[in-house]
């Protein structure tokens, strides 16, 4: 059997090509398809990478960073050109009144309402609700605001004082009364002291607190005339069957606080 194996190879005709060269080539292009392959494979597997990444991000991130919201713009004051005029010896001599627009106004009103809650807060009052607060009568028909005004509603020792919508509401919570520099000064029993009235001298102004007990239930009005011509006032009411809601420590520490202010 092997005789005629070799002898069968032996009678084979001649092949026409290098049959080693071809084995060469073969290996070679086998060898240049893997590579092929493999940098397709790496390529995709690159592209699936950064697909993945980029859903991972948050919707709307970018490779930058967003630029900053701007700030509100902060209220300019309008400044007069003469001192206001003294009454009873307030404000200090030299004071300029200072008002704003109306727009400003408004800016500087929501920035006082999460105040003023918060400093009813510290008095003990719970439920705290502020209103919006807006100019005051004195201000109307004017191109200049000077004052601001709103009502408070607060629970305090079980009892509720609503936000007053009418004079004639009871159970009515404080109203809240803000003046700038060129607001009227003190005026009235309350300038010295005396019937029913207590002034209250402080390093930062004055503070007078005019109790009325007459003819109904009881009202309180505590101001504090500033060294820098700001008056902050709260005037307080009993309720029909309810005390003054804040005794008379807790309102001077409210129109007393520094962040009341315009």
């Amino acid at each position: 059997m092997k005789e005629g194996l070799r002898h069968a190879v032996l009678t084979e005709p001649p092949l026409a090509f290098d049959a080693d060269r071809l084995v060469t080539t073969a290996r070679k292009q086998t060898a240049r398809r893997r590579a092929m392959i493999g940098a397709t494979l790496t390529t995709v597997a690159i592209a699936a990478s950064a697909v993945a990444v980029t859903s991972a991000m948050p919707s709307g991130a970018t490779d930058s960073v967003a630029p900053a919201k701007p700030r509100p713009k902060e209220p300019v004051p309008i400044i007069g050109t003469k001192p206001v005029r003294q009454q009873n010896g307030w404000p200090p001599a030299g004071t300029m009144p200072r008002g704003y627009n109306e727009a400003d106004l408004y800016t500087i009103a929501e920035r006082l309402r999460p105040v003023l809650k918060r400093a009813f807060e510290r008095a003990g009052a719970t439920n705290v609700e502020v209103s919006p607060l807006s100019k005051e009568t004195y201000d109307s028909g004017k191109d200049v605001q000077h004052m601001l005004q709103g009502f408070v509603g607060l629970t305090k020792d079980d009892h509720r004082y609503e936000v007053r919508k009418a004079a004639s509401d009871q159970n009515a919570g404080p109203q809240f009364i803000l003046g700038s520099p060129g607001v009227e000064g003190p005026s009235g029993p309350c300038v010295k002291g005396g019937l029913g009235c207590k002034r209250i001298e402080r390093p930062d102004g004055v503070v007078t607190v005019d109790t009325i007990t007459e003819s109904g239930p009881a009202m309180s009005h505590v101001v504090h005339y500033r060294n820098d011509g700001v008056v902050v006032q709260l005037s307080l009411y009993a309720g029909a069957e309810a005390p003054m809601p804040l005794t008379e420590e807790q309102v001077v520490a409210i129109v007393t606080s520094p962040e009341l202010t315009m």
